[in-house]
């Protein structure tokens, strides 16, 4: 068996030649959100866990201890009752005040950090509609899909090309258990995010096979920090989800077939 990284790509881009000879209709494109504003870019885009996050954990262990000081001895702390009760409120202090650096650092911190964030976005960042995959890239037992972006950018007759063409891939390879295992392990061994151009060819321009996400129907294709506005290295850059907007019911959509 050949240890060439590509083998398993063998035969993609006919699925691209494929596209262009059905000649694919024009993309049913959604509207594309616009996150020029940083308000809206702060409040749809998840870039970290939210900042009450820590603090809540640490404000819950203060009330644990404050309400733990009113129950008589247990034994788990050999000391006196009176001692026991000093040590458990004198915690419960620490605790409410670390919970207030904590939350007042990560707001401070936080609002930073998103308008950085949102300064690379407008200087170099990616809009794409993302399709959930059945191609499982898990490293662990519970399945987690690949998802599928489409820049926004580009025109419909590209990305209605590259639907077709990684619908019709993605399909294929479900079709095949051990070919689609060698993908995920070919998948799980880069970066988590493969231009569509490294499937099908240099023509294939706009599309990303990306790696588990929060479900939603846009995602952002940023430069992490420190990495060249255009860097040919795919490790340069990261996905960011989107949160929808007005629509909570919408199906997520998909490409391939879907399990």
């Amino acid at each position: 068996m050949t240890d060439d990284p590509m083998v398993p790509l063998a035969g993609a881009r006919r699925f691209w030649a494929d596209a262009e000879r059905t000649g694919p209709p024009p993309a049913r494109r959604r509207p594309v959100p616009d996150l020029t504003d940083f308000a809206a870019f702060a409040a749809r885009t998840d870039t970290r866990d939210p900042v009450w996050l820590s603090p809540v954990l640490l404000a819950g262990l203060g009330v644990f201890c404050a309400g733990y000081s009113a129950v008589p001895g247990t034994g788990l702390l050999p000391l006196s009752q009176e001692t026991r009760r000093v040590v458990l409120l004198v915690l419960t202090a620490v605790f409410v005040v670390a919970a207030l650096v904590v939350l007042l650092r990560n707001l401070r911190r936080g609002d930073g950090e998103l308008r950085r964030l949102h300064r690379r976005f407008l200087a170099h960042g990616i809009l794409t509609e993302a399709f959930r995959t059945s191609l499982d890239v898990s490293y662990g037992e519970s399945f987690q899909p690949a998802w599928v972006l489409i820049e926004a950018r580009v025109p419909d007759e590209q990305a209605a090309r590259l639907h077709a063409a990684l619908d019709g891939w993605l399909a294929a390879v479900g079709t095949d258990p051990a070919l689609s295992r060698r993908i995920s392990g070919w998948f799980r061994a880069g970066s988590g995010l493969v231009p569509s151009e490294e499937l099908f060819g240099p023509d294939a321009v706009g599309g990303y096979l990306a790696g588990p996400s929060r479900y939603g129907h846009w995602k952002i294709v940023l430069p992490r920090a420190g990495a060249g506005p255009m860097a040919a290295d795919r490790g340069s850059w990261t996905v960011l989800p989107v949160r929808d907007a007005g629509e909570p019911s919408a199906p997520v959509p998909t490409i391939g077939s879907v399990r």
